[in-house]
Order: structure tokens, then sequence, then C-alpha cells
């Protein structure tokens, strides 16, 4: 049956209708573009098959991109996105490698300090334990000392890095209220001098460490003043020292001066006996709201003029002995403008000059808010009956520092800053040449208080780590001897927990990690690298049936699949299993300069040459399979 018109031109030699010939034009032409970008793809796929890291990567696709632009359409807007998908790739994993440190990084540069006894020490009837203990102390107060010289000055020397903080922070206020009796203050009656640590942290500043509900707020306020002297002394001759000025500021303990209502005595001829250096000499009384101490005569008991307030006082006697000064001294304390002789040489106005100071104490509950969340300013004594009357709440954590603090706070007090070291606790008496003093500035007094504060906080800062380690500075037993001191541990769990926690600031020698931190980087770290395992077999099980070609191709483009098919292509054979082609089967291979293709279907001919231009050596039994 013929359909005439509509019959296809089986002639081939007969033109084409131009419809027809546009048609296979266009798809000659088609197939001629897609070529190039089947090609491009194939590439493509090939480097996010084998590529080794994100750099790698992108340099491979910008090459690709400006090689196959020229070829294929479009290549740049096809490549562009995978180049700078492989860049952000690297600007992630680069950042993270930065932010790193900082999430394993813990705020602060402390670390937990342990040591082989915990809780302190007690003495022992061995020998003479009253004597062991003042010299221990005594020791402590000259490396206190030391340290407040170097570290409370804004010095970064090696030394000060032994604390979780270098110094405790205060502040200092001039012309404030006299803490003792109306007219006794030399001046007026708002010339002290007041120095306030405010609310230091238990945690923070004394390196306690303990989470927040367990931690406590301290306060010490510290006041002084000179004063007058005059309604306290008397003198009158004594036999063999003639006159002997006597401060009569209240009864001194029993135990140091048995039978004696006086405070203070001293012999006058020590001013004229050449002894060109200063003597000081202190008494320290607690404040009893019990009475039990002045009861037993344990305590000095200051004079009513002088226990004004609820405080522990300490009142000072300083003496300037044969002091010659170059120029006047204006220091209420440290007066000096009577000439000697009607020289240019003046000597010290007073016999004696006084300084009292007061020292008061506070702590706080940080977790609870109105009158019961902080105990009263007042004596150490005062304070621990305020607790219990008022019933100010802390946890058993909470009490357990607090009772450190208040076993130990005595020995922080300004008594304990001047008493066993004389003159020497004078910052002034460091400046003394031969006798001369050449100028004392007019508020030395409030400079020697203010070393005295800061010596006292830095023996704060000492007792947590030696309470948490072991005693120092008690002098070691002669042989044969027992020790006249015993370790003291601590009878509670929540004190015991605390000798496993105490911060030092951390010299280099340790590094301290967030376990979140590091937990949350090793988790992810972790998902990253078995995802990045079982990727593959995971898409594998989506690529079945019909798309099974997809997993082949993918195995196929990988390095080793490459590999051996460019071997393949070159006629070599492949039959070593699974290891890789030694590079033994290239022996006796060489390229032809001219003429060179590949490797033909047949392989090489009888005399080992191949129309690629492919010469096999037979000496070296090289084979070759057909590509196929």
């Amino acid at each position: 049956m013929q359909l005439g018109s509509s019959r296809r031109n089986q002639n081939p030699d007969r033109p084409l209708p131009p419809s027809l010939f546009n048609r296979r034009y266009e798809e000659a032409h088609l197939a001629r573009i897609a070529l190039p970008v089947r090609a491009m793809i194939g590439l493509r796929q090939v480097i996010l098959r084998n590529s080794g890291s994100g750099t790698a990567a992108a340099w491979a696709f910008t090459t690709l991109a400006w090689n196959a632009g020229r070829k294929a359409p479009r290549a740049l807007l096809r490549i562009l996105p995978l180049v700078l998908l492989a860049l952000l790739n690297v600007a992630l994993f680069g950042v993270s490698g930065v932010f790193t440190s900082y999430v394993t990084k813990v705020p602060g540069n402390t670390t937990i300090i342990l040591g082989p006894h915990c809780g302190g020490a007690e003495g022992t009837p061995a020998a003479d334990p009253g004597g062991i203990y003042l010299s221990k102390v005594l020791e402590d107060t000259k490396q206190a000392a030391a340290y407040a010289k170097q570290c409370y000055q804004g010095s970064s020397s090696l030394a000060c890095g032994t604390y979780v903080r270098q110094s405790l922070p205060f502040t200092t206020q001039q012309n404030v209220s006299c803490p003792f009796a109306k007219g006794l203050c030399r001046f007026n009656d708002q010339s002290a001098f007041a120095m306030d640590t405010g609310l230091l942290d238990s945690h923070d500043d004394f390196g306690i460490n303990a989470p927040p509900k367990n931690r406590i707020k301290f306060r010490r306020l510290t006041t002084c003043s000179p004063i007058y002297g005059a309604d306290f002394g008397s003198d009158r001759d004594e036999p063999g020292l003639g006159t002997v000025v006597y401060i009569n500021a209240g009864l001194t303990p029993q135990l140091v001066e048995i039978g004696n209502n006086w405070t203070f005595s001293y012999v006058a001829r020590s001013a004229f006996d050449r002894l060109h250096a200063y003597s000081l000499s202190s008494v320290y009384g607690q404040a009893d709201p019990t009475g039990v101490l002045h009861s037993t005569g344990a305590m000095w008991y200051p004079d009513p003029r002088l226990n004004q307030t609820d405080s522990d006082i300490t009142l000072m006697m300083l003496t300037q002995n044969d002091v010659y000064y170059r120029t006047p001294s204006d220091d209420p304390w440290i007066a000096a403008h009577e000439k000697l002789n009607g020289s240019d040489v003046y000597m010290g106005d007073y016999t004696v000059s006084l300084l009292g100071c007061i020292d008061q104490y506070q702590f706080c509950n940080p977790n609870l808010e109105g009158d019961t969340a902080c105990t009263k300013l007042g004596g150490i004594n005062s304070v621990a009956k305020d607790m219990v009357d008022r019933f100010v709440y802390f946890n058993l954590d909470q009490l357990a520092t607090v009772e450190r603090f208040m076993t130990t706070t005595h020995l922080h007090s300004m008594y304990q800053a001047v008493q066993g070291r004389g003159g020497s606790a004078l910052d002034i008496g460091q400046k003394l040449y031969n006798g001369h003093q050449y100028s004392v500035p007019a508020n030395q007094w409030q400079i020697e208080v203010s070393n005295w504060f800061a010596l006292s906080l830095a023996k704060a800062q000492a007792w947590p780590i030696e309470w948490a380690t072991e005693p120092q500075n008690f002098d070691a037993p002669k042989e044969g001897e027992d020790s006249p001191w015993q370790y003291s541990p601590p009878t509670t769990p929540e004190a015991e927990a605390q000798c496993r926690n105490q911060l030092v600031h951390n010299s280099g020698d340790y590094k301290s990690l967030s376990v979140l931190g590091m937990g949350l980087i090793l988790a992810l770290g972790g998902v990253i690298i078995i995802l990045g395992l079982f990727l593959d077999s995971c898409v594998g099980l989506l690529q079945r049936g019909k798309r099974a070609y997809l997993r082949e191709q993918w195995w196929t483009e990988e390095t080793l699949g490459l590999h051996g098919a460019a071997y393949r292509a070159l006629g070599v054979s492949t039959n070593w299993g699974d290891e890789v082609p030694p590079s033994s089967v290239f022996r006796g291979l060489t390229s032809a300069s001219d003429g060179y293709r590949s490797v033909p279907l047949g392989g090489a001919d009888a005399e080992g040459k191949s129309d690629g231009g492919i010469i096999v050596s037979e000496r070296h039994e090289s084979h070759r399979d057909t590509v196929v």
C-alpha cells in the first residue's frame, strides 16, 4: 500500500526538506555540545571521588573550569558551586581549628593542688609547744611581708604567681570616725584611717573550689589612728633602771606579764644609750561577748576608752630611741620637731607614741537576701555568736569554710603583722641610715598601717594552701626528740572534700581543660569520622536495581579503579589479584616520539611493537590484555 506524499524519502541523494534538515542539524549540534559536557561531568565526579582535601578539590575544580570552559558551555557556572563548596569546607575546618582551643579552655589559669597532709597542725606536750608555735607564726609573718612588698605593689615577679589572685583588693578611706573614745584620736574625731576589703569570695579570691551554692563571702575592715597617750602614761624611778615610762591602757595577759597591771613599759635612758633604731611593741585583745577570755586573764583587757566598738583591738607603742632626723617630721605618730642642742638635727617629740587599730569581720551567704544573709560586722567571737543568735543560715559545706576562716583569722590580725618583729616591722625603719632619718612623709603612719594590712591579707591568702597541703615553717625536732606538733586532719566529710579542692595559680606546669568542651569535640568529631567511613556503604544500599550502575561507576572512579583502567588501556595485564600492579611491568616499554596514540586492541605484534608506538620487551615477559 502506498501512501504517496506520506512516504519518507528513501533516496539519500535526494535533498532533505528544510524542516528535517534543521532538526538533524540541531541533533548533531547538541550531540557535539553534550559530549564535552558529559566529559566535564565525569571529570567532576572523579574529582569529588578522589580529592583528599577541600583545598585540592577547589584547585582541581578551578583547573577543570579553566580547561573545559572553551569546549563545554557554561562550564564555570556548572563548577563554581563546587569550588565554593570546597572553599567553604576549608574555611569551616580552619575556623573550627581556631575555636577548638577556646572551647577546651577553662576561664582563668588555676589548677588543683594536693598535699600529703590536710587540716593543719596542733601542738603536743613533747616540748615547748608555745615557743615552737610562735616561731612558726613569726616565720609566716616574714614570708607574708616579703610577698606583700613584691606583689601588692603591682609587681609581675615570678614569686607573685602562687595564689589564685596575686593580691586581695582593698580600699582606703581617710578622715573616718575615730573608733575610740571622744578626744582620744589625734587631730580630731574624724581623722581615722580605714581599710576595707569589701566582700571577698571564698572561691575566686581564696581558691577554695566549690560550686556557687557552697561558697561564702568574707569581709575585713580595719580602722587605725594615732592616739594621745598622756591619759594612759605615767613614769616613776625604778632601782637600777632610772625613769621608767608606763602605759596603763588595760591589764596585759597573765601569760605574758604576770602580776603587772600596766600595758607597756619603757626605760627612758634607752633614748640616750645610742640605740639608733626604732622599737615597736603591741598587745591584742579580742572581742569577748561572753566574758570568758577576760575572766581567765588569757588576753589583754583594753581600757574602756579604747574598747568602744565590737571589734578586735591592737594597741602599738612606738619609741624613737636615739634616732635623729635631718628634717622635721610632721607625721603625728613619728613626730620630730625638737632640735638637738641648737643644731640642724631633730629629735622625736615624744618618748613613746601610741597607735590603735580595730579589726572587724563579716561573713555572708551569697545565695540569700535580707538580714539573715550576713552576720553583723564585729570581732571574730562576736560574729560567731551573732551567727547563732540570729540564725544566719549556711549549709554544711559553707559552714566548713566558715570554720576554717574563724579558727585562723586571729593569726591575720594587725597584731600578728607586727608582733615579734619589733622595729623591723616599720617601713620607715628600712630607710634609717646609721641612726639618721633623712625624711619622713606626713602620712607615714598611714603608709605603715596599709603595709601591715596588705601583709595580713597575704597571710590570709597563704593559709588555705597550707591547710590543704601540709603545715609550713615548723622547726624540725632535734635528733632523739619527739615532734612538738602533730597533724590535725579534718573530721567531717565536708572538710575532707575541701582537701581535694584547693586552687592555686598555674605557673605553666599543668594545663586545665574543659571536660564539656573536650566531650563535645570528641563526640562531634567521632560522628563525622564514622559518617565518613560508612557513608559509601549506606548510599550503596540505596543504589540497587536500575541504579546499580551508579554504584559500579562510583567504585570504578576510585583511585585504584582508575589506576587499573589506565593499565588495561595500555594493554598491560592486570592479573595481580587485589594487589597494586608493580612498576616493573613497564620495564622495556618505551614511548615513541612520533605517532603516539595508544596500544591497539590487538596488542603488540610479533616483534613487540605496536602501532601506538609502545615497544614491549619479551625479556621482561610483559603481557597485554585485549580491551573490549
